[in-house]
């Protein structure tokens, strides 16, 4: 009796434990996701990335090794911002947040569900009777 409560405590525990770890993904995801928009909103606010765009070598040096790793994300962003990949990325990155939220919400309706079987099965005497199958066949 006490074994199969422990299982039972134990497989709600992790079902609860996954739930948290994907809802923490969710949130992390979603707080990266909201900083990475305002310093770009905030950068575009202040005319940095036209600034920026304007203050940069011709195309030709595009083809230069020596660029710095800086300048190359610089270019890569600008360039990404002016044929809206930017913002389609922004609303992927929205897109896949509200995916994880909602995956975490269903591992929580499923550990509610699975502990709430695995009760009625034990209060019905169902969870007693596997656990003595089980016995006999090992």
């Amino acid at each position: 009796g006490a074994h199969l409560g422990a299982g039972a405590a134990s497989l709600d525990r992790l079902a609860g434990d996954l739930a948290s770890e994907v809802q923490r993904k969710a949130e992390d995801f979603q707080l990266l996701k909201e900083r990475a928009f305002r310093s770009l909103l905030h950068m575009k606010r202040a005319g940095e990335l036209e600034r920026l765009a304007s203050e940069m070598p011709s195309e030709k040096a595009d083809s230069s090794p020596k660029l710095a790793p800086k300048e190359k994300a610089w270019r890569s962003l600008l360039e990404m911002k002016r044929s809206g990949e930017l913002e389609l990325l922004a609303q992927e990155m929205g897109d896949t947040g509200a995916k994880l939220q909602a995956k975490a919400e269903q591992l929580q309706e499923v550990a509610g569900r699975a502990r709430r079987g695995l009760i009625d099965a034990k209060r019905s005497g169902e969870l007693e009777r596997i656990a003595v199958e089980m016995e006999e066949v090992f």
